[in-house]
């Protein structure tokens, strides 16, 4: 089959969907923008199902009006917040929040929160616990510079550390605190390279001097097996995690009855993307913010295809976003029949037809 047809197919095949969700809704939603400063609830009122984590403001707009901040400990990991859901009068770069919410994750770049409940300021960390990646063009001229192999992981301390040996030189071992490597999915057999000043602290394993810069090269504690695996569940969760979200978002009368499972969902699934994310894109690739890339590896891998050519990695995504919108047109036709009955059966036709389409657009892949 040509696959510029099978694109064209792929990009049709739910076109109207969003009409469709509309139709099985008696009014369109409107939304008010409430100028009300949120209040946080209290944390014994916090549903047991709620996500809470830390972030890091890592910039405000240049209106004033909002804020990029990353998870701490996870700074590809971002969101984008109102200052006024902040709940703090003084908001700041570097400032440190707690956030609990639904654990939903709209989709954007950075990511939007979905209902939160309650924020809390935290106080800052301790100067050498706020360690952050220099920017590559300001390290001194007189740097060091190497890639060095997890050996061994201690988390029974207080302060976890890893132990790290030079590759290519494995009498060459350094010891650095686990957070410095600025990665929650570090293990053994994973590969960074580190920018430090080249001092060699006196202790065995040694320490470094002023660490400037932490970068994962590779990720080796997945051998083959376990990354098809990886693969498979990311592939099956980021549809999953996509479809609830785009029902939320766009839908939220349809789906009102099923609001808290689609929320639960996307709570359950977020974790993993993360991490799959962690695995499947190099530093270069996470800096370029194209989850597009991710994609197309994680789908060589789950299908076992080379995708060495733009019109197969072009086909690939169009068949993960087609998998999005059939898994969403399933959804409701699975958990909201009642809502959905008067468009069942062109909405059934839509599913079996990107069913097929998905079908034969997988076997033209190479």
């Amino acid at each position: 089959m040509n696959k510029k047809l099978l694109l064209a197919g792929l990009c049709i095949s739910f076109a109207l969907s969003p009409a469709l969700v509309a139709e099985a809704s008696d009014n369109a939603e409107v939304t008010a923008t409430s100028t009300e400063v949120p209040e946080n609830m209290p944390i014994d009122k916090i549903p047991e199902d709620a996500m809470n984590k830390v972030f890091v403001v890592k910039e405000i707009n240049e209106e004033g009006t909002s804020a990029v901040l990353y998870e701490e400990g996870n700074e590809k990991s971002e969101y984008v917040l109102d200052l006024g859901q902040f709940r703090d009068d003084d908001v700041k770069v570097n400032n440190r929040y707690k956030i609990y919410w639904n654990g939903v994750a709209f989709t954007s770049f950075p990511a939007k929160f979905g209902h939160i409940y309650r924020v809390d300021k935290l106080d800052p960390l301790d100067e050498e616990d706020e360690f952050e990646n220099m920017p590559i063009d300001q390290i001194p001229e007189d740097h060091e510079s190497m890639e060095f192999e997890i050996l061994e992981i201690n988390k029974e301390d207080e302060n976890p550390m890893a132990t790290l040996a030079e590759v290519g030189n494995p009498d060459n071992k350094y010891v650095i605190k686990l957070k410095m490597l600025l990665d929650k999915y570090a293990g053994v057999g994973d590969v960074y390279k580190i920018y430090w000043d080249g001092v060699s602290l006196k202790s065995y394993p040694a320490q470094f001097g002023k660490i400037y810069r932490v970068e994962k090269v590779k990720a080796n504690h997945y051998d083959e097996s376990e990354m098809k695996e990886l693969a498979i569940s990311m592939f099956d969760a980021l549809v999953q995690n996509q479809a609830a979200s785009i029902l939320l978002e766009q839908s939220p009368k349809t789906i009102a009855n099923i609001k808290p499972s689609l929320e639960k969902l996307m709570g359950e699934t977020n974790g993993l993307m993360e991490e799959a994310y962690s695995v499947f894109l190099t530093d270069k690739e996470k800096e370029d913010g194209n989850k597009n890339t991710a994609i197309v590896k994680i789908i060589q891998y789950k299908y076992d295809k080379k995708l060495e050519s733009m019109s197969d990695q072009e086909l690939a995504k169009s068949i993960f976003q087609n998998m999005i919108m059939t898994n969403a047109g399933k959804m409701l036709l699975d958990k909201t029949p009642k809502t959905v009955k008067s468009i069942e059966k062109e909405l059934k036709e839509k599913v079996e037809s990107s069913e097929k389409l998905v079908e034969d657009a997988i076997k033209t892949l190479k």
